[in-house]
Protein backbone atom coordinates (compact mmCIF):
# COMPACT_ATOMS: atom_id res chain seq x y z
CA UNK A 1 0.00 0.00 0.00
CA UNK A 2 2.89 2.66 1.25
CA UNK A 3 4.38 2.04 -2.42
CA UNK A 4 1.96 3.31 -4.18
CA UNK A 5 2.04 6.52 -2.28
CA UNK A 6 4.91 8.90 -3.93
CA UNK A 7 8.28 9.00 -2.49
CA UNK A 8 7.56 12.51 -0.81
CA UNK A 9 4.34 11.52 0.62
CA UNK A 10 5.92 8.10 2.14
CA UNK A 11 8.87 10.38 3.86
CA UNK A 12 5.94 12.46 5.20
CA UNK A 13 4.75 10.29 6.85
CA UNK A 14 7.06 9.54 9.67
CA UNK A 15 6.85 13.53 10.73
CA UNK A 16 3.05 13.55 10.00
CA UNK A 17 2.89 10.75 12.51
CA UNK A 18 5.56 12.19 15.03
CA UNK A 19 3.09 15.60 15.49
CA UNK A 20 -0.20 13.39 15.58
CA UNK A 21 1.42 12.02 18.44
CA UNK A 22 2.50 14.87 19.79
CA UNK A 23 -0.67 16.71 19.65
CA UNK A 24 -2.70 14.04 21.53
CA UNK A 25 -0.26 14.37 23.98
CA UNK A 26 -1.60 15.88 27.72
CA UNK A 27 1.87 16.99 28.68
CA UNK A 28 2.19 20.52 29.14
CA UNK A 29 5.18 21.72 28.79
CA UNK A 30 7.45 18.83 28.18
CA UNK A 31 10.45 18.90 25.79
CA UNK A 32 9.47 18.61 21.84
CA UNK A 33 10.51 14.74 20.93
CA UNK A 34 13.26 13.35 18.89
CA UNK A 35 11.83 13.59 15.16
CA UNK A 36 12.34 11.12 12.48
CA UNK A 37 14.51 12.62 10.19
CA UNK A 38 12.89 14.53 6.83
CA UNK A 39 14.16 12.60 3.61
CA UNK A 40 12.84 15.95 1.99
CA UNK A 41 15.61 18.14 4.10
CA UNK A 42 18.76 18.61 1.79
CA UNK A 43 21.80 18.89 4.08
CA UNK A 44 24.27 21.47 2.17
CA UNK A 45 27.34 19.62 0.76
CA UNK A 46 30.26 20.28 3.61
CA UNK A 47 33.44 22.27 2.80
CA UNK A 48 36.36 21.69 4.36
CA UNK A 49 36.98 24.03 7.47
CA UNK A 50 38.87 27.04 7.55
CA UNK A 51 38.31 28.86 10.44
CA UNK A 52 40.00 27.44 13.37
CA UNK A 53 38.42 24.73 16.12
CA UNK A 54 35.62 25.58 17.56
CA UNK A 55 35.56 26.41 21.23
CA UNK A 56 34.62 23.86 23.55
CA UNK A 57 30.40 24.14 23.81
CA UNK A 58 30.06 25.37 20.28
CA UNK A 59 28.89 23.10 17.45
CA UNK A 60 31.46 22.39 14.60
CA UNK A 61 31.24 23.44 10.91
CA UNK A 62 29.35 20.02 10.13
CA UNK A 63 26.95 20.42 13.38
CA UNK A 64 26.35 23.88 12.22
CA UNK A 65 25.12 22.88 8.76
CA UNK A 66 23.39 19.48 10.53
CA UNK A 67 21.37 21.90 12.85
CA UNK A 68 20.50 24.26 9.98
CA UNK A 69 18.73 21.68 7.75
CA UNK A 70 16.89 20.43 11.21
CA UNK A 71 12.82 20.70 10.92
CA UNK A 72 11.53 23.27 13.84
CA UNK A 73 11.42 21.77 17.15
CA UNK A 74 14.35 19.15 16.43
CA UNK A 75 17.88 19.34 18.17
CA UNK A 76 20.57 17.51 17.23
CA UNK A 77 21.48 15.86 20.17
CA UNK A 78 19.45 14.01 22.66
CA UNK A 79 20.97 12.62 26.09
CA UNK A 80 18.86 9.75 27.65
CA UNK A 81 19.39 8.10 31.11
CA UNK A 82 18.68 4.55 31.62
CA UNK A 83 17.85 1.85 33.83
CA UNK A 84 20.56 0.18 35.23
CA UNK A 85 22.42 3.60 34.99
CA UNK A 86 23.21 3.38 31.08
CA UNK A 87 23.68 6.82 29.48
CA UNK A 88 23.39 7.22 26.22
CA UNK A 89 23.81 10.30 23.59
CA UNK A 90 21.37 10.25 20.43
CA UNK A 91 22.72 12.55 17.45
CA UNK A 92 20.34 12.90 14.79
CA UNK A 93 21.84 11.71 11.01
CA UNK A 94 18.73 14.04 9.05
CA UNK A 95 20.68 13.33 5.49
CA UNK A 96 21.09 9.37 6.69
CA UNK A 97 17.60 8.89 8.00
CA UNK A 98 19.34 7.27 11.11
CA UNK A 99 20.90 8.04 14.37
CA UNK A 100 24.15 7.91 15.59
CA UNK A 101 24.02 6.15 19.21
CA UNK A 102 26.71 6.33 21.84
CA UNK A 103 27.09 4.05 24.49
CA UNK A 104 30.30 3.42 26.98
CA UNK A 105 31.05 0.63 24.51
CA UNK A 106 31.37 3.18 21.62
CA UNK A 107 29.16 4.49 18.62
CA UNK A 108 26.75 2.63 16.49
CA UNK A 109 24.79 4.07 13.74
CA UNK A 110 21.16 2.82 13.61
CA UNK A 111 18.77 3.21 10.63
CA UNK A 112 15.12 4.23 10.82
CA UNK A 113 12.95 1.47 10.83
CA UNK A 114 8.79 1.04 10.46
CA UNK A 115 7.29 1.92 13.36
CA UNK A 116 3.71 2.27 14.42
CA UNK A 117 4.19 4.70 17.02
CA UNK A 118 7.24 6.58 18.18
CA UNK A 119 10.61 6.47 16.04
CA UNK A 120 12.18 3.46 15.97
CA UNK A 121 16.48 2.62 14.68
CA UNK A 122 17.63 -0.39 14.41
CA UNK A 123 21.30 -2.02 13.09
CA UNK A 124 19.14 -5.78 13.35
CA UNK A 125 21.55 -6.31 16.69
CA UNK A 126 20.77 -3.23 18.90
CA UNK A 127 17.18 -1.47 18.67
CA UNK A 128 16.42 2.37 20.56
CA UNK A 129 12.78 3.63 20.24
CA UNK A 130 11.84 7.07 21.24
CA UNK A 131 8.35 8.21 21.61
CA UNK A 132 8.22 11.90 23.09
CA UNK A 133 10.42 12.38 26.39
CA UNK A 134 11.10 8.25 26.80
CA UNK A 135 12.45 5.35 25.12
CA UNK A 136 13.48 1.77 24.92
CA UNK A 137 17.17 0.44 24.14
CA UNK A 138 17.56 -3.19 23.88
CA UNK A 139 20.36 -5.22 22.46
CA UNK A 140 19.79 -8.52 20.82
CA UNK A 141 18.85 -11.56 23.50
CA UNK A 142 19.36 -8.67 26.20
CA UNK A 143 16.89 -6.82 28.66
CA UNK A 144 14.73 -3.96 27.55
CA UNK A 145 15.99 -0.91 29.12
CA UNK A 146 13.28 1.70 29.78
CA UNK A 147 15.13 5.37 29.15
CA UNK A 148 14.26 8.99 30.28
CA UNK A 149 15.15 12.10 27.90
CA UNK A 150 17.90 14.20 30.16
CA UNK A 151 18.87 16.97 27.88
CA UNK A 152 18.57 18.00 24.10
CA UNK A 153 20.14 20.35 22.26
CA UNK A 154 22.16 21.39 19.49
CA UNK A 155 25.62 21.05 20.95
CA UNK A 156 27.18 17.68 22.10
CA UNK A 157 26.31 17.68 25.86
Amino acid sequence: MLTRLPATARAALPMLAAVIICGCSDRQGAPPPPQAPDAAVAVPAQSAPTAPPAAAGDPSPADAQMVAALPEGVRLYYAWDCDGGLHLVMKNLIQDRAVSLETHEGSRKLPQAVSASGVRYTDGTVTFWTKGDTATFQREGGPLLNCRLAASGNTRP
